[in-house]
């Protein structure tokens, strides 16, 4: 491989690695371009460079030069993230599970000043937040039987006979979920309940529950994420799977399929636009959705380009994506 070409690949797989995220050093003749990256110090004093790509409960997936790895909490004696509201964000996330409400908000807030587009930020401001100023609204007499309407309404209906979480979910939400492999799938949906309001759908996989993800997560820690009390609202992240049928084999890839994808910093390729009655719009696509995965092909590491060409080299009546969304619904305690 002569000099010119080594360059050329170094420089798309700089691209590359920019475009996912991936954090990466770069040598083109000779100098090297210092890039930083998140720290992973294991109890068995290995210390690994990369990015952290999936943050679990019980595990991470970190990106390194050598590829993917994953690795259990149980094995980390310390970890630090290249970017500041990373680590901000851990630490609201650690005030948070601790009932320290106000310090975990003030560390959401300091994260956003620094990049005020980061989710993960958001979804835990927006939670901690709702969660003090529905406790404060609580200490006035209507908050506060609004507050104990559910407490009155399972007296009212089952007397001394507690409904289990499971229950409660389906009667709040009017949706259930099953677990299978470590990750939670809708597997019902009440017709005319908040759930199908919301758009949430029978098969949707559960990612996130206000930021954070819920994967490998045990059944009962998923439940208590789900109806936390005093909490009116629940927002979810979910994967949903969708089989577009596309009206031509050929043409450029936002004619084939039915809107335009373009790059967010922070979630990926994502839909800029969907055509009205084009494929995506036609199985339900909407704007503003993250693409998970093109043809089976994971998109974490996958440029507009090379997007561009799974879409126009398919050779199919149809495409298969997956997609990530954010939906918002409402507690309903009104009696049927």
């Amino acid at each position: 491989m002569n000099l010119l070409k080594r360059i050329n690949r170094n420089i798309k797989i700089f691209k590359r690695a920019v475009l996912a995220g991936v954090i990466v050093t770069v040598v083109i003749k000779g100098v090297i371009l210092p890039v930083h990256a998140d720290i992973i110090i294991l109890k068995s004093k290995e210390q690994i460079k990369g990015v952290v790509v999936e943050d679990y409960k019980d595990r991470i997936i970190v990106s390194t030069i050598d590829g993917e790895r994953e690795i259990m909490r149980q094995d980390i004696k310390k970890m630090t993230y290249d970017m500041e509201e990373q680590n901000l964000t851990n630490l609201g996330d650690l005030y948070q599970d601790k009932g320290s409400y106000n310090k975990a908000y003030y560390y959401y807030s300091k994260a956003l000043e620094v990049n005020p587009d980061y989710k993960r930020a958001k979804d835990g401001l927006s939670y901690v937040g709702t969660y003090l100023q529905q406790t404060s609204r609580r200490l006035k007499l209507d908050q506060l039987e609004r507050a104990n309407e559910e407490s009155q309404w399972q007296k009212r209906r089952t007397g001394v006979v507690e409904l289990s979480k499971e229950e409660k979910l389906e009667r709040y939400f009017g949706f259930s979920i099953k677990e299978s492999k470590g990750k939670f799938e809708v597997r019902s949906i009440k017709l005319g309940s908040s759930a199908a309001k919301s758009g949430l759908k029978k098969g949707d996989v559960l990612l996130e529950a206000w930021g954070r993800s819920v994967s490998y997560m045990q059944p009962e820690e998923v439940m208590d994420k789900l109806l936390i009390p005093g909490i009116m609202d629940l927002q979810i992240t979910v994967e949903r799977a969708y089989r577009l049928k596309l009206d031509q084999k050929k043409g450029k890839y936002n004619i084939l399929l039915g809107g335009k994808l373009g790059f967010s910093e922070m979630e990926g390729l994502i839909f800029e636009e969907v055509y009205p009655e084009g494929p995506a719009d036609r199985a339900g696509v909407e704007k503003g959705d993250v693409v998970a995965s093109l043809e089976g092909n994971p998109t974490r590491y996958m440029s507009l380009e090379e997007a561009a060409d799974i879409i126009m080299n398919s050779n199919d009546e149809s495409l298969l994506l997956k997609i990530k969304r954010n939906i918002v619904m409402w507690k309903n305690f009104k009696k049927k």
